[in-house]
Protein backbone atom coordinates (compact mmCIF):
# COMPACT_ATOMS: atom_id res chain seq x y z
CA UNK A 1 0.00 0.00 0.00
CA UNK A 2 0.98 3.74 -0.99
CA UNK A 3 2.15 6.20 2.16
CA UNK A 4 2.16 9.56 1.10
CA UNK A 5 3.29 12.28 3.58
CA UNK A 6 1.78 15.46 4.34
CA UNK A 7 2.53 18.54 2.45
CA UNK A 8 2.97 16.38 -1.23
CA UNK A 9 0.65 16.39 -4.14
CA UNK A 10 -1.70 13.45 -3.95
CA UNK A 11 -4.98 12.20 -5.94
CA UNK A 12 -8.13 12.51 -4.71
CA UNK A 13 -9.51 10.50 -1.95
CA UNK A 14 -9.73 9.98 1.32
CA UNK A 15 -6.54 9.66 3.46
CA UNK A 16 -5.92 8.79 7.12
CA UNK A 17 -2.50 8.65 9.26
CA UNK A 18 -1.49 6.57 12.47
CA UNK A 19 -2.55 9.30 15.06
CA UNK A 20 -5.72 9.32 14.29
CA UNK A 21 -5.53 12.12 11.60
CA UNK A 22 -8.18 11.81 8.46
CA UNK A 23 -7.92 14.26 5.52
CA UNK A 24 -9.42 14.79 2.32
CA UNK A 25 -8.35 15.79 -0.71
CA UNK A 26 -10.97 16.79 -2.97
CA UNK A 27 -9.03 17.37 -6.70
CA UNK A 28 -6.81 15.75 -7.86
CA UNK A 29 -2.87 17.03 -7.62
CA UNK A 30 -3.88 19.21 -4.27
CA UNK A 31 -1.10 19.09 -1.38
CA UNK A 32 -2.46 17.08 1.59
CA UNK A 33 -2.40 18.81 4.41
CA UNK A 34 -2.17 17.48 7.54
CA UNK A 35 0.53 16.68 10.77
CA UNK A 36 3.66 17.74 9.60
CA UNK A 37 5.76 14.52 8.69
CA UNK A 38 2.95 12.55 9.09
CA UNK A 39 2.78 9.23 6.41
CA UNK A 40 -0.57 9.01 5.16
CA UNK A 41 -2.58 5.93 3.46
CA UNK A 42 -5.03 6.40 1.05
CA UNK A 43 -8.57 4.62 1.74
CA UNK A 44 -9.52 3.25 -1.77
CA UNK A 45 -13.53 4.36 -3.35
CA UNK A 46 -14.91 1.44 -1.86
CA UNK A 47 -13.42 1.11 1.43
CA UNK A 48 -15.03 4.52 1.95
CA UNK A 49 -18.21 3.75 0.98
CA UNK A 50 -18.37 0.51 3.22
CA UNK A 51 -17.18 3.00 5.79
CA UNK A 52 -20.03 5.70 5.45
CA UNK A 53 -22.90 3.68 7.33
CA UNK A 54 -21.13 2.47 10.04
CA UNK A 55 -19.69 6.10 10.83
CA UNK A 56 -23.77 6.86 10.22
CA UNK A 57 -24.50 4.32 12.43
CA UNK A 58 -21.92 6.00 15.13
CA UNK A 59 -23.13 9.62 14.73
CA UNK A 60 -27.13 7.67 14.69
CA UNK A 61 -26.91 6.36 17.90
CA UNK A 62 -23.64 8.50 19.90
CA UNK A 63 -25.36 11.68 19.36
CA UNK A 64 -28.43 11.00 21.60
CA UNK A 65 -26.47 9.48 24.18
CA UNK A 66 -24.61 12.75 24.23
CA UNK A 67 -27.35 14.96 24.63
CA UNK A 68 -29.05 13.07 27.11
CA UNK A 69 -25.50 12.97 28.99
CA UNK A 70 -25.36 16.87 28.62
CA UNK A 71 -28.86 16.96 30.16
CA UNK A 72 -28.13 14.91 33.18
CA UNK A 73 -25.10 16.31 34.04
CA UNK A 74 -26.17 19.83 33.93
CA UNK A 75 -29.34 18.62 36.39
CA UNK A 76 -26.83 17.03 38.63
CA UNK A 77 -24.74 20.20 38.65
CA UNK A 78 -28.26 22.24 39.34
CA UNK A 79 -28.92 19.74 42.08
CA UNK A 80 -25.70 19.37 43.70
CA UNK A 81 -25.23 23.55 43.67
CA UNK A 82 -28.99 23.28 45.67
CA UNK A 83 -28.00 20.63 48.28
CA UNK A 84 -24.68 22.22 48.62
CA UNK A 85 -26.78 25.51 49.50
CA UNK A 86 -28.96 23.85 51.52
CA UNK A 87 -26.35 22.75 53.74
CA UNK A 88 -24.02 25.67 54.11
CA UNK A 89 -26.88 27.96 54.81
CA UNK A 90 -27.69 25.60 58.04
CA UNK A 91 -24.18 24.54 58.69
CA UNK A 92 -23.88 26.83 61.58
CA UNK A 93 -26.68 24.63 63.04
CA UNK A 94 -24.25 21.21 63.14
CA UNK A 95 -21.48 23.13 65.31
CA UNK A 96 -21.14 22.76 68.72
CA UNK A 97 -20.84 26.34 70.83
CA UNK A 98 -21.21 24.84 74.26
CA UNK A 99 -19.05 22.67 76.34
CA UNK A 100 -20.35 20.69 79.29
CA UNK A 101 -16.99 20.10 80.60
CA UNK A 102 -16.33 24.10 81.09
CA UNK A 103 -20.10 24.59 82.07
CA UNK A 104 -19.48 22.09 85.19
CA UNK A 105 -16.24 22.56 85.92
CA UNK A 106 -15.75 24.24 89.31
CA UNK A 107 -13.46 27.08 89.81
CA UNK A 108 -10.16 26.75 91.52
CA UNK A 109 -11.24 29.84 93.30
CA UNK A 110 -14.52 29.32 94.84
CA UNK A 111 -12.89 25.87 96.57
CA UNK A 112 -10.47 27.99 98.58
CA UNK A 113 -13.71 30.47 99.01
CA UNK A 114 -15.48 27.19 100.05
CA UNK A 115 -13.00 26.01 102.44
CA UNK A 116 -12.47 29.28 104.32
CA UNK A 117 -16.12 29.88 104.42
CA UNK A 118 -16.13 32.79 102.46
CA UNK A 119 -18.04 32.27 99.72
CA UNK A 120 -19.39 34.98 97.85
CA UNK A 121 -23.29 34.03 96.70
CA UNK A 122 -24.70 36.76 95.07
CA UNK A 123 -27.94 38.28 96.88
CA UNK A 124 -31.53 37.29 95.92
CA UNK A 125 -29.99 33.89 93.55
CA UNK A 126 -31.44 30.41 93.80
CA UNK A 127 -28.36 29.33 95.58
CA UNK A 128 -28.97 31.86 98.70
CA UNK A 129 -32.26 30.99 98.96
CA UNK A 130 -30.80 26.91 98.86
CA UNK A 131 -27.96 27.85 101.13
CA UNK A 132 -30.51 29.45 104.02
CA UNK A 133 -32.72 26.52 103.70
CA UNK A 134 -30.11 24.22 104.88
CA UNK A 135 -28.95 26.89 107.17
CA UNK A 136 -32.65 26.44 109.03
CA UNK A 137 -32.34 22.59 108.82
CA UNK A 138 -29.25 22.36 110.65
Amino acid sequence: MTTYRSGNHVPYGLYAAKPLDIRFVGAEGEVLNGKEGARYIRFPAIVTLAMLPIMGLTFYVAFPLIVIGFVLLTFAKIASRAVNEVFSRNAHLTTMRWNPMTAYMKNPDSTKKEKDGTSEIPTGSVHQEKQTNREKLS
